[in-house]
């Protein structure tokens, strides 16, 4: 780097020709590699966490249409939330992958798997991210590209670091979703935008009419690129009637390529209006308007750049302003600073016009242009005091600022990547949990409050039956000897309570296991999980229910009974509208027995019980405590008499599907 090149002014004008942008200075180039190479790195580490189904949810929506060409052979699309550009390079991707295996037989490159829930292999997941990620990649080049034609080249890089180092980029480029590809296709288009009104032709027309196209084929909040498109030919020849002639065959174009990108436009008709009912049903959720959704844009883009660059990024949208009302500014920057402020504003406008759902993904597009105002702000900051103090162009100094400045933009999304990837010691307890606790719908765990719920679920959507308290040594013992596990903060060993902890984790039976962070391998508090030794006695069995009278949910078990003094819980489908009521417990013989939803399927729902002992009663009414405790025996009750009542204000379409289930400690 050369004391001169950091003279270099951040020029107002925009360059009219590549020629110009050979002045740029020589470590640029440089630089730029090194950030792309950071920008794909940092991505490819974030996706190649959880590769299945599991990690992501709307992944499986546009798998589901990737499948639907590679093993059913149809182009026609399982759903269309997006258009098939969101899908299409990730299918090409895998195909290749597949005819690698078929051609090496190599088992890294098959993208099947019959043994995970949903048919993909670790390799798919891991292909379909990695193209996300040399999306979210191409999509930082560009942006350089768009600040160096803008503003020069050091504009151009060092906007390109504020996007790659803004967290939801870094997020959408290592999922399989369309919203970095429409990150990509926007600075495209409006790379070819600027050459329409540079250089008016038709040509440069239809290409960035094809970029509108493609925006709108990869997700429909791709449109918002035409705004500036069409700001940008319109403010200085609105008069002409070429000008009309060129923009309806700009209008044209896009509306062919996307045609052409989805041949199954009938299936695109037909769920725009269930994706807008989506929209307005979640949005009317919220309870907030669309003047709340301006509100929430301007949070966003505050809590993704943080508050240090969004004061500069209001600085460079106050400076583009005066640039384009300054007559006396050059044609060509005025209207490209327009152009830029109108996707800024009218696309902000037009999201909230549209819907009151706020989507963090779907606002993603406009961090390319508020980058490369904070960067076009920054550096113009940077040469004004430079130009009093001449200090600042020196070496040390400047490598030392901008470095260190550098460092805070980075760790921000490598915090978030590296908490994501590297998992916690709440998500190594998960793992055990799920590991060893079979089948998880049937079991229930006690834990301490932590920074988020405890879960766990299996691949057929089934969820485990959790239960937070602030401290396990408040709750009897012998409800927590009813359930599967007990998870706690290592600090207790040590603490007023150690001696009711250490108990518990020497019980004879109990396996203790202690998951302590370390770097790279997990992060968080210190744990200890502990894992009861309660086992499935035999199959579930069902038995037949009979209803005691109308008007009430009382039934009767034919058949079937638990042998008294055995532990004992139930598995329960249930209609999943139940009217203004919700199931809450079930009383067995006399004892409040809770119920612990555990999926969700259909027009049913399932649940779960605590474990519970006929001849004793099992938690306190009107408690949500799980409990296996001595008591007074029950009334006896004849084999066969096992009555079973549900709330009485349960409106039940048919008898709830019971199974008992036996357990031996």
């Amino acid at each position: 780097m050369r004391r001169e090149d950091l003279a270099v002014s951040s020029s107002d004008a925009m360059p009219e020709s590549p020629a110009d942008q050979a002045t740029q200075p020589t470590w640029i180039p440089w630089l730029l590699v090194l950030l792309l190479a950071v920008t794909f790195a940092m991505r490819v580490w974030n996706g190649s966490a959880g590769l299945d189904a599991g990690r992501f949810f709307d992944e499986r929506f546009s798998l589901r249409n990737v499948e639907m060409i590679l093993v059913e052979g149809s182009t026609r699309p399982a759903n269309a939330f997006y258009g098939s550009l969101s899908y299409l390079p990730q299918t090409a991707a895998l195909w290749t992958s597949q005819w690698l295996h078929q051609l090496t037989g190599m088992e890294i490159f098959a993208i099947f798997n019959e043994r995970a829930g949903d048919g993909w292999s670790r390799t798919a997941y891991f292909i379909v991210r990695w193209v996300c990620a040399i999306f979210g990649t191409l999509s930082v080049w560009l942006t350089f590209l768009l600040g160096r034609r803008l503003f020069d080249a050091r504009v151009g890089l060092l906007g390109a670091a504020l996007l790659a180092a803004f967290p939801r980029h870094v997020l959408a480029s290592t999922e399989f979703k369309p919203d970095i590809l429409v990150v990509l296709l926007v600075a495209l288009t409006f790379l070819w935008s600027l050459d329409v009104v540079r250089k008016p032709s038709l040509r440069a027309f239809l290409w960035a009419g094809a970029g509108v196209g493609m925006a709108v084929a990869a997700k429909y909040t791709g449109v918002g690129v035409a705004i500036p498109l069409t700001v940008g030919v319109l403010y200085g020849g609105w008069r002409e009637r070429r000008t009309w002639g060129w923009l309806i065959g700009a209008g044209a174009a896009s509306v062919v390529t996307f045609a052409l990108l989805n041949i199954h436009l009938a299936v695109i008709i037909e769920y725009l209006p269930r994706i807008w009912r989506i929209m307005e049903t979640k949005g009317d959720a919220t309870g907030g308007s669309r003047w709340d959704v301006l509100v929430i844009e301007a949070e966003f883009l505050v809590r993704h750049h943080r508050w240090p660059v969004m004061l500069f990024v209001i600085a460079g949208c106050i400076g583009m302003v005066r640039r384009a009302w300054d007559r006396s500014t050059d044609y060509l920057p005025r209207v490209s600073a327009l152009m830029v402020l109108s996707y800024i504003f009218g696309y902000s406008l037009l999201y909230a016009a549209a819907t009151k759902l706020f989507k963090g993904q779907n606002y993603l597009p406009v961090a390319v242009f508020t980058s490369l105002l904070a960067a076009w702000a920054m550096l113009g900051a940077w040469d004004r005091l430079a130009a009093r103090w001449g200090g600042l162009r020196a070496w040390p100094l400047s490598i030392l600022l901008w470095g260190g400045f550098l460092v805070y933009a980075f760790a921000y999304p490598y915090d978030i990547i590296y908490n994501d990837v590297i998992p916690s010691t709440q998500r190594r307890a998960e793992k055990l949990i799920s590991q060893n606790l079979r089948p998880l719908e049937l079991r229930h765990v006690f834990y301490e409050t932590l920074e988020r719920p405890l879960v766990a679920s299996t691949p057929n959507g089934h969820w485990l039956p959790t239960i937070p308290r602030e401290e396990l040594f408040e709750i009897d013992t012998r409800r927590l000897d009813g359930s599967d596990a007990e998870l706690f903060l290592a600090e207790r060993l040590g603490g007023d309570s150690a001696a009711s902890y250490l108990e518990r984790a020497t019980r004879e039976g109990v396996r203790s296991v202690r998951l302590d962070p370390s770097w790279f391998k997990a992060h968080g508090p210190s744990l200890v999980l502990l894992l009861h030794p309660w086992k499935l006695d035999g199959e579930p069995k069902a038995i037949e229910l009979v209803l005691e009278s109308d008007g009430d949910n009382t039934y009767r078990a034919l058949g079937e009974r638990p042998d008294d003094w055995q532990a004992t819980s139930l598995s329960i489908w249930m209609p999943l509208r139940t009217g203004p009521a919700k199931p809450r417990q079930v009383t067995v013989e006399g004892q409040e027995i809770p119920l612990f939803r555990t999926r969700r399927g259909g027009r049913r729902a399932h649940y779960t019980t605590p474990r519970f002992i006929l001849g004793r009663s099992t938690a306190s009414p009107g408690t949500d405590t799980l409990d296996v405790e001595t008591a007074e025996e029950a009334d006896s009750t004849e084999p066969g008499d096992l009555v079973l009542d549900f709330d009485s204000d349960l409106q039940l379409e048919w008898a709830p599907e019971v199974r008992l289930v036996r357990w031996n400690p």
